[in-house]
């Protein structure tokens, strides 16, 4: 689960531009993590519906073993913003 000290830690840190990719295979807490970071001033989130592939050329084996099983994978990319903290 992502926390909000986590949110706030990668605001500060990360270069505007800097993208953080979620994913979940329980839509639940994919939904839960976008949240954390909806509420964030710091990011925008850049695709309204959940991304239909992967960004990264690899994939993680549960997401392998997830998408064997005709199951999907709840992926979203959020960009850290200009604004000021």
């Amino acid at each position: 689960m992502v926390q909000p000290e986590l949110v706030q830690s990668l605001a500060q840190h990360l270069p505007p531009g800097g993208r953080v990719v979620l994913q979940s295979d329980v839509e639940a807490v994919a939904q839960e993590m976008c949240d954390r970071f909806a509420e964030h001033v710091a990011f925008q989130r850049s695709h309204p519906d959940w991304l239909p592939a992967s960004p990264f050329a690899a994939q993680t084996d549960r997401e392998t073993l997830t998408l064997s099983k005709g199951l999907p994978v709840f992926r979203a990319i959020f960009t850290r913003s200009v604004t000021d903290l």
